[in-house]
């Protein structure tokens, strides 16, 4: 070997010994095949003393599974309606990121492994696109299992990636003269990855669900009229969870509204009373009462006293009487199924007994109707058409739940409770109730590790939403 030959390679040297060092013990990052294709990961398999890690968020997708941190660990869909919940102490975290053994997480979505030296071949079922439908403004698309899809936008173009999912209609190209929908496109260029492409006309803005119904799992993406639920959530806390920020019209200006819609409600989280850690008449913020229950979300309830904390108007929490009702006030409880009913304090709930309840009012909905008497109620006209910072739950007829605050920030219209009735219409809410608003109107969410709240002043009573 020449001089020349030696420097160079003593020089490429420390290169080659860190790249070694970073591929781990062998020496080679392995590939990772799918259904006979190769998957480019940003973050690698890691591979110690014990067994293979895989970054569960990044690898779930091309497996047919969603994964979700939800700030106790992970949530994974999958199949046609499966779920499991990984708890903190299963994952490890290097660098930050959740890993799992492969070998277990294969097991628990049903998919067969080869591990090899140099490369992992994995072998998920797949999805197949069955159906495509576009009526009435609404677009829906059919799979035989859970397909899970990445959502990007520029102008008036969507597209939506499927992963794990092979076509089982033709690829095709439509064009529509009428309505919010323009063009469509479904083609396949990549093995397993269908893709979705629309073309919008104008101002046109598309929600997308997504859900389980008669053994198959469907996409959807419609177009509502109302400005306030219009367009993709603000945040995305998770599979079931999305944190919306809209702006409400009013004859007094634009209303900020804050929203979280939780899919699926019942499948997924309790519904339960909180309470501040000292019990009823020692007020914490509703922040402080969600993190107290492990919480991923929550929102104002009762009124109460502000001059020494006591809520007024009903409370059961865990299936005992905290605080007694208050008149024929609008009402909210939860069964021991979990299933979220409105009443009037003083009238027989339809579902009994009640492990959790909270009063407020007045209700805003019943069965798709506004059902508004502040007066039956006991409120005030004044307070009924004062435009006022306003909080309220609600129910859609899919089962989905809309936690909100509205006219919440600096330069934003408050709402009468008419108002507040028009807009939980509009969201798609069947049955409605008002909370404490004003300075008490108060929502949180967990982004990621940590809770973020909309108002923070010390309250009374919360609703919590809680992981099941």
């Amino acid at each position: 070997m020449s001089k020349d030959r030696l420097l160079r390679g003593l020089r490429a040297l420390p290169v080659a010994l860190a790249l070694v060092a970073a591929l781990g013990p062998a020496g080679l990052a392995q590939r990772v095949i799918v259904n006979g294709h190769e998957v480019r990961l940003e973050h690698r398999l890691l591979r110690s003393d014990g067994p293979l890690l895989a970054p569960v968020i990044e690898l779930a997708p091309y497996l047919g599974a969603e994964a979700a941190e939800d700030g106790l660990g992970l949530i994974l869909r999958w199949g046609l309606g499966r779920e499991a919940r990984l708890p903190a102490e299963r994952l490890a975290r290097p660098g930050g990121l959740a890993y799992l053994p492969l070998e277990e997480l294969a097991e628990l979505l049903g998919v067969a492994m080869l591990d090899f030296t140099d490369s992992v071949y994995l072998f998920p079922p797949r999805s197949r696109l069955v159906s495509l439908a576009y009526a009435n403004g609404v677009l829906r698309l059919g799979f035989t299992s859970l397909a899970p899809f990445v959502l990007t936008s520029s102008g008036r173009r969507v597209e939506l990636r499927f992963y794990n999912a092979a076509l089982a209609i033709a690829p095709r190209t439509s064009r529509y003269s009428s309505g919010n929908l323009e063009a469509l496109e479904v083609s396949s260029p990549q093995p397993d990855q269908p893709i979705v492409g629309l073309k919008l006309r104008a101002g046109a803005k598309p929600q997308v669900s997504s859900g389980f119904s008669g053994g198959g799992y469907w996409v959807e993406l419609s177009f509502p009229s109302s400005q306030a639920q219009a367009g993709w959530p603000t945040l995305s806390l998770g599979p079931w969870i999305g944190y919306y920020r809209r702006e409400w019209p009013t004859p007094a200006g634009g209303a900020r509204v804050d929203y979280l819609l939780i899919k699926d409600y019942q499948a997924h989280y309790r519904l339960r009373v909180g309470l501040p850690r000292g019990g009823p008449g020692k007020g914490e913020p509703l922040e402080a009462i969600v993190q107290a229950q492990g919480g991923v979300a929550g929102i104002n309830a009762n009124f109460f006293n502000p001059d020494n904390g006591v809520p007024i108007g009903l409370i059961i929490k865990d299936g005992l009487v905290r605080s007694s009702p208050y008149g024929q006030r609008g009402a909210l409880g939860v069964d021991l199924f979990g299933r979220v009913v409105f009443f009037q304090e003083g009238s027989p709930p339809p579902f009994i007994p009640l492990r959790d309840a909270v009063s407020a009012g007045p209700l805003l909905l019943r069965e798709g109707r506004v059902v508004l008497d502040p007066r039956g109620e006991g409120f005030s006209e004044a307070f009924a058409t004062a435009r006022a910072v306003r909080s309220a739950l609600g129910i859609t007829p899919q089962g989905d739940l809309i936690m909100l605050v509205a006219g919440q920030g600096t330069g934003s219209a408050g709402l009468t409770l008419e108002e507040l009735a028009r807009l939980m219409e509009e969201l798609g809410a069947v049955d409605a109730l008002a909370l404490d608003g004003g300075s008490s109107a108060s929502l949180v969410f967990r982004q990621g590790k940590s809770l973020q709240a909309i108002g923070n002043r010390v309250i009374a009573v919360g609703l919590v939403l809680i992981p099941r």
